[in-house]
């Protein structure tokens, strides 16, 4: 079933006072990923709005101030620093993954925020429609059930063996995969490959997950966007690679840390594009008439090295089709 919240609708600038009054002010960006502040990807994000900004003209201690948060996949960490930052009551929020965007829409319908790499908005309740989101809340959106087929496909060419793929999610901070995937199934012209979803319950439970997915011959596992995942991303890489599991990941760096493929928008892009939003509601533009963004630029990425791993001889297509394999 569909969860849709209804947003009250505002229009023009007069609705947003406190961003068109005190010119002279710096303004205050409060920025929430669910990265780790220590993991490279997480500063690669936080640079990517740093310089959209500053090609747009904010000097950061001088016309705009940041306070970055990082959630390190941790639901408990995340929940707290949405409630932090939102009664801080900053100009704007930006929020990084869908259970971020949670939080923060559970927060405020006040306060402007902008969603960059959040799943199916529109699903999920967050906006009203894409071409006009209402309320307080736009972005930039990642990926969406479609991207299953993307996936399956590159899954049976690389691996011709593989018969069924297993969503792996932490359903304490994604727990809305189940549903989506319900939805792939549906998807038409697929692959011959079944689908299933696997939770893995915290950093302990990474053997015994992928423990009981190797149990069924044939099987390969799928990482959509997922904080914990991302942040143990080279600790399930190690133990899919030990049960000779065949992977694809949304994120380049799964890839770089291990798994076998990655597919999907090139993040660095996405963050740097949240700038030009951010830019427009510091000078009065009303969130919900901001449309929300799809991605534009995708990145495949194959691990040449854990291939061989897994005694797979990766077809010459896939790989003249990747932007980059890893050695």
């Amino acid at each position: 079933m569909r969860r849709r919240v209804l947003l009250a609708s505002v229009s023009g600038a007069a609705a947003w006072p406190s961003l068109v009054a005190g010119q002279g002010k710096i303004r205050r960006v409060a920025i929430l990923l669910s990265s780790a502040e220590d993991d490279p990807e997480g500063q690669a994000r936080i640079a990517g709005i740093r310089q959209g900004l500053k090609e747009l003209g904010w000097i950061e201690g001088k016309t705009i101030q940041l306070d970055v948060r990082f959630g390190a996949g941790n639901a408990q960490r995340m929940k707290s620093y949405a409630a932090d930052l939102v009664a801080a009551a900053p100009d704007v929020i930006v929020v990084n993954s869908t259970p971020v965007l949670d939080e923060v829409a559970r927060a405020t319908r006040i306060i402007p925020v902008v969603f960059v790499l959040a799943v199916d908005p529109v699903a999920l309740g967050h906006i009203q429609s894409f071409a006009r989101p209402g309320g307080n809340i736009t972005g930039f959106t990642f990926w969406d059930v479609t991207l299953m087929g993307k996936w399956l496909q590159l899954l049976k060419e690389s691996a011709p063996a593989v018969e069924h793929a297993v969503v792996v999610h932490d359903p304490e901070v994604t727990p809305f995969y189940p549903q989506m995937i319900d939805a792939a199934k549906r998807l038409p012209n697929l692959p011959p490959v079944s689908l299933s979803v696997a939770p893995i319950h915290g950093v302990k439970d990474i053997e015994r997950a992928v423990g009981e997915i190797a149990r069924r011959p044939n099987s390969a596992v799928i990482a959509p966007s997922d904080p914990f995942l991302t942040r143990y991303r080279a600790e399930v890489a190690a133990a899919l690679l030990a049960a000779r599991l065949p992977s694809l990941a949304i994120f380049k760096i799964f890839a770089e840390a291990g798994w076998l493929m990655s597919y999907g928008p090139d993040t660095s892009d996405v963050f740097k594009r949240s700038a030009g939003y951010i830019d427009r509601i510091l000078k009065g533009a009303n969130p919900g008439d901001l449309p929300a963004q799809a991605p534009t630029i995708y990145q495949f990425t194959v691990n040449a090295s854990s291939a061989r791993k897994l005694g797979l001889a990766m077809p010459p297509n896939v790989l003249a089709a990747a932007d980059q394999v890893i050695e």
